[in-house]
C-alpha cells in the first residue's frame, strides 16, 4: 500500500487580499497606496516610447499586490506602513533588485 501524499509544510497558500485588508478603510488605503506607487513608478521608470500600456499597468499593479501580501501577511505590517513602502519596493522589483522588508520597529510615514 502506498502512503497518502502529504503537502510539504514549506508550501503555503498566499493569503487573499480580503483576509489581509478588510473591506472599507483598509482596502481604500491599499488602493491609494498602490495608485501612488504606480504613478511614482511611471515617473521614475517610464516606458521606452513614453506611452503607458494597459499591460504594463496591470503588470505593475500585480507587483504591488504581491508586495502588499508579503508585507501585510508575512511581516504583519500595518496598512499605513504597507502603503507607505509600496513605491520604493515596486521600484526595486522593476529594477530586479532583491529587497527585504525593513525590520525597524519605529517608522514615520513619508
Amino acid at each position: 500500500m502506498s502512503s497518502p501524499i502529504v503537502a510539504s509544510p514549506v508550501i503555503q497558500r498566499r493569503a487573499s487580499l480580503p483576509s489581509l485588508f478588510t473591506p472599507g478603510e483598509q482596502m481604500a488605503k491599499l488602493v491609494l497606496g498602490s495608485e501612488k506607487a504606480l504613478r511614482y513608478s511611471f515617473e521614475q521608470r517610464p516606458m521606452q516610447n513614453g506611452a503607458v500600456t494597459d499591460t504594463e499597468k496591470k503588470r505593475r499593479a500585480a507587483m504591488c499586490i504581491e508586495i502588499a501580501r508579503v508585507l501585510r501577511g508575512d511581516c504583519k505590517w500595518s496598512v499605513d506602513k504597507v502603503a507607505d513602502y509600496l513605491p520604493r519596493y515596486l521600484l526595486n522589483e522593476l529594477d530586479g533588485i532583491d529587497w527585504k522588508p525593513d525590520k525597524r520597529r519605529v517608522w514615520t510615514p513619508d
